[in-house]
C-alpha cells in the first residue's frame, strides 16, 4: 500500500519540530498553517526569519540581543548603570522588564556553569562581566540566575569572584507574579527533601499558579542527585554528610 508522503511538507514539519517543546502534532498544525497563508504572507514570514538571523547580534557591552552596537537598555541615559543584573539568557530580560521595577542594566551570561555538560566559565561571558565591573561604574550586582543547581552554582561562583572587588552582590528574590513564568517549583527544607509543588495559591489576588501534576525534568534531576549523595553513590563535594561512629 502506498503511503502519503509529501516531501516538502514533511521537511517543513521537521523544521518546526526542532523548536523546543514542539511535538510532531503541533509541528504539523504549524506547517499546515503556513501552507494556508497567502503567498505574500508566506514570503513575509520567511523574510522575517532571515532578517532576524542577519540583523540580530549580541550587544557589545551586555551581550543581550540587539540590531545595533549597543542594545537600547545599555544606550539609555535614564537607566541606573551602577546597578547590574546578571541573567542566564536573553529571554530573561523581557521577563524582568515586564515587572517594570528594575531600572538598572543587564549582563547576559548565555548559559550557566555546568561541568557535567562541559560548560565552564570560559564558555560564558564572565570575563567581560569582570572587565565591566572593574571600570568602577558598577556598584551593585544582582544575581538573577535561575534557581537550579547550575544557576545557584554560577551565582555562587560569580559572587566569590566579584566580592573581593568591593562590589555589593545580592541574590534576586522572585516576585509572586513571576510564578506565571516558572515551569517547576518545589519546597525544600533542612531534612534534605525536595517536595514538588503542583500549585501555589495567592489568596490576596485569588490567583493560582500551576506547575503540573508530576515532577518535571529539573526536579527529578535534583531529587536523584540529592539521593545519590545521601546514599554514598556519588562523592559528597559539599560536606553535607557526616559519618557518626559509636552509635548502635
Amino acid at each position: 500500500m502506498a503511503t502519503y508522503d509529501v516531501a516538502a511538507l514533511e521537511k517543513l514539519v521537521e523544521q518546526f519540530q526542532k523548536i523546543p517543546s514542539i511535538g510532531r502534532k503541533t509541528a504539523q498544525r504549524m506547517a499546515f498553517h503556513v501552507l494556508d497563508l497567502p503567498e505574500n504572507e508566506a514570503k513575509e514570514f520567511a523574510d522575517a526569519i532571515m532578517d532576524a538571523h542577519t540583523k540580530i547580534h549580541h550587544c557589545s557591552l551586555c551581550h543581550n540581543l540587539t540590531e545595533n552596537e549597543l542594545c537600547p537598555i545599555c544606550e539609555s541615559l535614564s537607566r541606573d548603570h551602577s546597578l547590574l543584573c546578571v541573567v542566564e539568557d536573553p529571554r530573561d530580560v523581557p521577563a524582568l522588564e515586564r515587572t517594570r521595577e528594575f531600572q538598572g542594566v543587564y549582563h547576559v551570561l548565555h548559559g550557566t556553569i555546568s561541568p557535567m555538560n562541559g560548560v565552564g566559565p570560559d564558555q560564558l561571558t564572565i570575563k567581560s562581566l569582570v572587565e565591566r565591573v572593574a571600570t568602577g561604574e558598577v556598584k551593585e550586582v544582582i544575581m538573577a540566575t535561575n534557581p537550579t543547581v547550575e544557576g545557584e552554582a554560577t551565582a555562587m561562583y560569580l559572587s566569590r569572584l566579584l566580592k573581593p572587588m568591593g562590589i555589593k552582590v545580592t541574590r534576586r528574590r522572585i516576585r509572586v507574579e513571576e510564578l506565571a513564568d516558572i515551569q517547576e517549583a518545589a519546597a525544600c527544607g533542612t531534612a534534605c527533601v525536595i517536595s514538588p509543588l503542583t500549585k501555589v495559591v495567592d489568596p490576596d489576588k485569588n490567583v493560582t499558579y500551576s506547575f503540573g501534576d508530576k515532577p518535571g525534568p529539573v526536579l527529578t534531576k535534583l531529587y536523584h542527585a540529592l539521593q545519590d549523595i545521601q546514599y554514598g553513590r556519588v562523592e559528597d563535594k559539599h560536606c553535607w554528610c557526616r559519618v557518626v561512629e559509636g552509635i548502635d
